[in-house]
């Protein structure tokens, strides 16, 4: 389950290009809830702005 959820907040967190809110909004989760769970396997949402505007330049 922790591959899963792990994979799952990834994923939803690259396609929004790490913007919580709405990754959350996607998942059906509350954004706290969200981040919660980003804590827990630290996972950081820079992470995922980071790659957005890398593959934009």
């Amino acid at each position: 389950m922790e591959k899963f959820t792990v994979r799952y907040v990834r994923d939803v967190l690259e396609r929004t290009e790490g913007n919580v809110s709405r990754a959350a909004e996607m998942s059906g989760l509350t954004r706290a809830a969200l981040q919660k769970i980003m804590r827990r396997y630290g996972i950081r949402s820079e992470d995922y702005r980071a790659l957005s505007s890398h593959s934009r330049a």
